[in-house]
């Protein structure tokens, strides 16, 4: 007959066997949803392209007239009423008494009338397939909030199965003591300090990546291990919230004293960690997450990444750009600005924006996500208009840097 202990025993075990797979299905589903918001924001940019390129001077007295530039529904819209028009224009011209004996006018006509008719059809084919990613990405979150919910309820049944359980009473042989938990604990999470100390990386997706080559261990291994490290106090670690929509909170970490000092016990060599330094140079640990994000987006491209640029000194205020990047291709050295969609200040966003141009010749911009950016772009245009000046831009977000395209808007 089963005990009590035994039974608590397997509803522990079952319960843990249910939260894993509910982890395993928000997992599948939170990639589903990834894949629908890139399909999402990759037809969204196909649109912005072809309206670029079909309506330039009606997109830019639109900017000139609102100081920002139109969202996408709008941006449409003036696509249509520009393509009715241009018809209506080359129809009146067909029929003109003079056009209609011109042979090689006519033909003309006919082409620009058969590209305009493609140019529509594109955009209502892809206005559809826009409809049916967000359609898919509506679903999918949904389905990733009630798969929390789920992983929720299950953690709090877990953590009362296990706080009702009695642990078993244990015999201790005197002539074999029980290992000492600390020596143990230290010895799991060595190659973790090891790592941590000689790199000094903030991003723990970076961490965990080299760990995992270097290691050959398992990701819940090494999620297992940082949390030893935690309890341990030899590894802290800073969450900010993830603004690119893409999965949880980014985990920022360093080396406590206690795990430098540990380190060093090993004989391991020791360089500055990253993140005070991050930490005090940026607004946020958010502001922090997105430059560290952006440079392993750029690093993953071969570009060499400083994560603390050389200061200038702009008309005798400082410039200090969030990073500097030397394209691989052609060695050209530019300066990024890593921008969140957060309220500030307009004359002291007026002043910065000239310090960034004055100080690096184009405004180079990476955003958490698609609006964000777009919404910065509307803001520098802003600036630009009221200054006069032909600034060229070049933007993106963190989802387009992992796409085909490094760039999602380049203006010269």
């Amino acid at each position: 007959m089963p005990t009590t202990a035994s039974i608590a025993h397997l509803t522990i075990e079952q319960l843990q066997l249910n939260l894993l797979m509910a982890q395993d299905n928000f997992a599948a589903e939170h990639r589903a949803r990834v894949d629908a918001e890139s399909l999402a924001a990759r037809i969204e940019d196909e649109l912005r392209t072809l309206a670029t390129q079909l309506v330039a001077p009606e997109l830019d007295l639109y900017i000139r007239e609102h100081g920002r530039a139109p969202d996408l529904h709008r941006l449409i819209e003036i696509m249509r009423v520009d393509g009715s028009r241009r018809l209506s224009g080359w129809r009146a011209l067909a029929r003109d008494p003079i056009a209609t004996t011109d042979e090689p006018w006519q033909q003309r006509v006919q082409d620009l009338q058969t590209q305009l008719r493609r140019a529509e059809q594109t955009v209502t084919d892809l206005t559809q397939a826009l409809r049916n990613a967000e359609q898919q990405r509506d679903t999918a979150r949904r389905d990733c909030q009630t798969h929390i919910q789920r992983i929720h309820s299950l953690e709090v049944d877990l953590a009362q199965a296990q706080a009702d359980t009695v642990p078993p009473v244990t015999v201790l042989d005197v002539d074999s003591p029980p290992a000492d938990a600390d020596s143990e604990l230290l010895t799991r999470v060595q190659p973790l300090i090891q790592v941590m100390a000689e790199h000094g990386w903030a991003l723990w997706t970076q961490v965990r990546d080299e760990l995992a080559r270097v290691s050959g261990a398992s990701n819940p291994t090494l999620y297992r291990w940082l949390d030893d490290a935690v309890q341990a106090q030899l590894v802290q670690v800073t969450q900010a919230t993830n603004e690119s929509g893409q999965g949880g909170p980014v985990r920022l970490v360093e080396l406590t004293a206690l795990g430098q000092a540990q380190a060093q016990t090993w004989g391991y060599t020791l360089v500055d960690q990253q993140l005070p330094a991050l930490l005090a140079t940026h607004k946020s640990a958010e502001h922090t997450a997105l430059n560290l994000l952006a440079a392993a987006a750029f690093e993953a491209r071969g570009y060499q990444v400083d994560l603390f640029p050389p200061v200038q000194q702009v008309d005798g205020s400082p410039y200090d750009p969030d990073l500097q990047v030397v394209d691989p291709q052609t060695g050209e050295v530019f300066c990024i600005e890593c921008e969140r969609d957060t309220r500030k200040h307009s004359a002291e966003r007026n002043r910065k924006w000239h310090l960034v141009y004055q100080g690096a010749g184009a405004i180079n911009l990476v955003c958490p996500t698609y609006k964000s950016m777009q919404r910065l772009i509307s803001e520098v245009s802003s600036w630009a208009l009221t200054g006069d000046y032909n600034v060229p831009i070049r933007a993106t977000h963190l989802r387009a840097m992992t796409a085909q395209s490094l760039w999602a808007m380049e203006r010269t």
